[in-house]
C-alpha cells in the first residue's frame, strides 16, 4: 500500500491477504477514532482495488478515477443526506470506466440520514459483482444493524507517538512546533481540527495551526489552574460558575476545550497515590469524556454541560 500511510501494519496486512486471495468483500467497515488514517488507508486499498498496478495508480491517488466514489458529509451539514447515497447507489450500478471494478467510500457513516441508511441497505442486499464499499465510522452501533450485519469489519486503533511525529515532520511548515503540535494529538491528529480547513495550502494550514496551538494551550493552562485549586478548596463553586460561562462563551473553542479538559483529568488521574483520589479522577474524566460525545451529537447548552464536569472535580475537596 501507500507509503505515506503510518502505523496500522497489522490492519492493512490483513487487506493485502484479501487482495491475494481474491477474497475481498464487497462491503467493508473501517471501525476507529477520527484522526487516525481511517481515509488514507481507504484510498490506498481503493488504488489496489482500480490500478491493477498500471499507470492508472496516479489517477486514483489524485481522486480523480471516474469509478472511485467518495461521498462524505458537507461541513454545513448535520447528515449525509439520502440523494447523496441514491446518487451514489445510481453511480455503482454503471458500467466502469475502467477495467471491471468499481470503488466507494463513505466517510462517517454514522452521518447517515435515516432515509440514506435505507438507501444504502438496498445496495448492501444486493450486490453488484465487482463493487466494492468502504464504510468508515467511529461507533459502528449508531449504524442500523443490518448495514453492521453486511459488512465485514476491520477495527483501527489510534496512532503512536512515534507515528504522529512522522506524520507531522512529513505534513507540517517547518515554522510549526512538532512539539507543540503534539500536545493535541491523543493518538490521532483529530485535536488539530484540520477537518475546518477550506483547502490544504500550506500557508492554510500554517495560519490554522499558528491560531488554534496557542490557543489551546492558554486554554489548558486555565483548566489546569483550576483543577490545582480543586485541591485548595479555594472559592470553588463561582470560580467553576465563571469559568464555564467564560468557556460557553467561547464556541468555536468547545472541541478544544473538551480536550483540554479531559487531558487535564487523564493527568491528574496518574498523579494520583491514593485510591480515593484515584477514583474521584477517574469519575471526572469519565463526565467529561461522555460530556465531550454528548457535545458533539446534540445540541446542549455548553455552559451546563461544563458547569457540571467542573463541579464534579470539586468533590475530592468536599
Amino acid at each position: 500500500m501507500n507509503r505515506s500511510i503510518y502505523g496500522h501494519e497489522a490492519q492493512i496486512k490483513q487487506l493485502n491477504v484479501l487482495l491475494k486471495k481474491r477474497s475481498v468483500p464487497h462491503a467493508l467497515l473501517f471501525v476507529g477514532p477520527r484522526g487516525i488514517g481511517k481515509r488514507t488507508v481507504a484510498q490506498s486499498f481503493a488504488m489496489q482495488l482500480l490500478s491493477n498496478g498500471d499507470e492508472m495508480s496516479r489517477v486514483v491517488e489524485a481522486g480523480e478515477h471516474p469509478d472511485l466514489h467518495t461521498v462524505r458529509r458537507d461541513r454545513e451539514k448535520k447528515d449525509i443526506s439520502v440523494e447523496n447515497i441514491r446518487n451514489l447507489c445510481t453511480a455503482l450500478q454503471l458500467k466502469p470506466y475502467y477495467g471491471k471494478a468499481a470503488v466507494a467510500i463513505i466517510e462517517e457513516c454514522e452521518r447517515l440520514s435515516p432515509a440514506a441508511s435505507n438507501a444504502l441497505l438496498t445496495t448492501l442486499e444486493e450486490p453488484t459483482p465487482g463493487r466494492y464499499l468502504i464504510l468508515t465510522v467511529e461507533n459502528p452501533q449508531k449504524l442500523l444493524p443490518t448495514i453492521r450485519s453486511r459488512c465485514q469489519a476491520l477495527h483501527f486503533s489510534g496512532l503512536s507517538r512515534t507515528d504522529l511525529q512522522q506524520i507531522l515532520s512529513a505534513t507540517l511548515p517547518s515554522t510549526i512546533d512538532i512539539e507543540q503540535a503534539l500536545t493535541l494529538c491523543d493518538a490521532s491528529l483529530a485535536g488539530l481540527q484540520l477537518e475546518e480547513l477550506a483547502d490544504d495550502k500550506p500557508k492554510t494550514l500554517e495560519k490554522h495551526l499558528n491560531k488554534v496551538i496557542p490557543e489551546y494551550h492558554h486554554i489548558a493552562e486555565r483548566i489546569q489552574e483550576y483543577f490545582d485549586s480543586c485541591q485548595a478548596n479555594e472559592g470553588l463553586s463561582s470560580y467553576a460558575a465563571r469559568l464555564a460561562s467564560g468557556f460557553a462563551a467561547e464556541k468555536d473553542s468547545l472541541p478544544l476545550i473538551w480536550r483540554a479538559i479531559i487531558r487535564a483529568a487523564r493527568g491528574k488521574l496518574l498523579e494520583c497515590s491514593e485510591d480515593r483520589e484515584r477514583r474521584h479522577w477517574a469519575n471526572v474524566l469519565s463526565s467529561a469524556i461522555e460530556a465531550q460525545r454528548i457535545s458533539q451529537e446534540r445540541t446542549l447548552n455548553p455552559q451546563i454541560q461544563l458547569s457540571s464536569v467542573l463541579l464534579d472535580a470539586q468533590e475530592l475537596s468536599a
